[in-house]
């Protein structure tokens, strides 16, 4: 882990760096920045179609899944979610979101997650929970995915 941290201190500023607990004596004059490279595990998002749309991300699954293995590998993943036209830098961020605990697979549950994601990049909105919900009143206009 390292931490930089900016100081102003009467008029000058001071710079601490910290390596692995070993520290640096301040130097005068030069700015200094907090950065922490530890990142936390990703969060495990869920999401569960309501009744009513169910049946269209099932068939979306059985579109995906074309050797009707009950879960997608990462090329049959790619071809279809390449079907959404979001640029490839954020579907593989949806892929690392969704893929939650990591797989490298997406089964039905994993992927429902994926298309929601896909759903609420496309229409512009973000959700409030792990589950993937829109906050009240956001849910009005947003079309389906795909």
């Amino acid at each position: 882990s390292v931490e930089v941290e900016m100081k102003v201190k009467r008029g000058k500023r001071r710079q601490t760096t910290s390596t692995n607990n070993q520290q640096q004596q301040p130097t005068n004059n030069q700015p200094t920045v907090n950065l922490t490279m530890a990142q936390p595990p990703p969060s495990q998002y869920s999401y569960t179609p309501p009744p009513n749309e169910l049946p269209y991300y099932n068939a979306l699954f059985s579109t995906a899944d074309k050797s009707s293995v009950g879960q997608l590998s990462g090329p049959l993943a790619v071809e279809f979610l390449s079907l959404s036209k979001l640029p490839v830098d954020l579907l593989k961020q949806i892929w690392t979101m969704a893929d939650q605990p990591a797989s490298n697979t997406l089964d039905p549950s994993k992927f429902y997650v994926a298309v929601r994601l896909i759903q609420l990049f496309q229409n512009g909105k973000k959700p409030v929970d792990l589950a993937l919900n829109l906050g009240e009143g956001e849910g009005a206009g947003v079309r389906a995915p795909f």
